[in-house]
């Protein structure tokens, strides 16, 4: 009989701990021109916004681990980042106001403006502008809880075309920080697979650049 209770005890702890798991990811991906034909080319990080009430830890969170991320990935060349642009007091004045334009413009609306991206491009020698967006959306009075969102949007700076956008969110059953950064870290790690799929450089594409690059030379 003790052991009943002691099974009936673990079943109800069980139980009260699953309104605190979040839920599966939901992602919506869209690819435009070839991805992979970008592979290993020089990338922005652009500056995402911090939207309300998404709190400043949480945002800094996703951010860096989005950065740390793909500066470790195999399938895109020299990164630039947010401090490295911000920092840099040699830049023209236009290049930092286009950065931050930019910037802003993609980050709220998904909008890439091509006029400020060959900008970006020129003054900065990068082929990729990325920015990911995370996003708390508090819902007291939804059923399915709250939601963490993570918008990834990646354009070709010569072009000024967006060459992927990974749309991804999770339900989110409280908002205690510790728990909010654990669904976080789910959806940067999703995010971050979606991105390396994207753009790596399929094996018969390599032979093609590597034969390529022997002919011209």
């Amino acid at each position: 009989m003790a052991r009943t209770a002691r099974g009936w005890a673990a079943l109800l702890a069980t139980l009260l701990a699953l309104p605190l798991l979040g839920g599966c990811i939901t992602s919506t991906t869209y690819y435009g021109a070839p991805a992979a034909d970008l592979h290993g080319k020089p990338l922005l990080l652009l500056k995402p916004s911090l939207l309300a009430p998404t709190s400043a830890e949480l945002h800094e969170h996703v951010v860096g681990a989005v950065e740390k991320g793909l500066r470790a990935s195999p399938e895109v060349g020299p990164i630039t980042g947010r401090e490295q642009v911000q920092g840099r007091k040699e830049l023209p004045l236009k290049v930092l106001d286009a950065y931050d334009l930019f910037s802003n413009t993609l980050s709220l609306t998904g909008v890439p403006d091509p006029e400020l991206a060959a900008r970006l491009a020129n003054g900065l020698g990068v082929d990729l502008l990325a920015v990911a967006q995370p996003s708390y959306l508090p819902c007291p009075i939804c059923e399915q809880g709250d939601e963490l969102w993570l918008v990834g949007q990646v354009v070709n700076a010569h072009t000024g075309r967006i060459v992927f956008r990974d749309h991804l969110k999770i339900t989110a059953h409280g908002s205690d920080p510790d728990y909010l950064r654990g669904l976080a870290d789910d959806l940067t790690a999703e995010y971050l697979a979606d991105f390396n799929r994207a753009f790596h450089l399929r094996a018969h594409r390599q032979r093609f650049q590597n034969l390529k690059a022997l002919a011209s030379g």
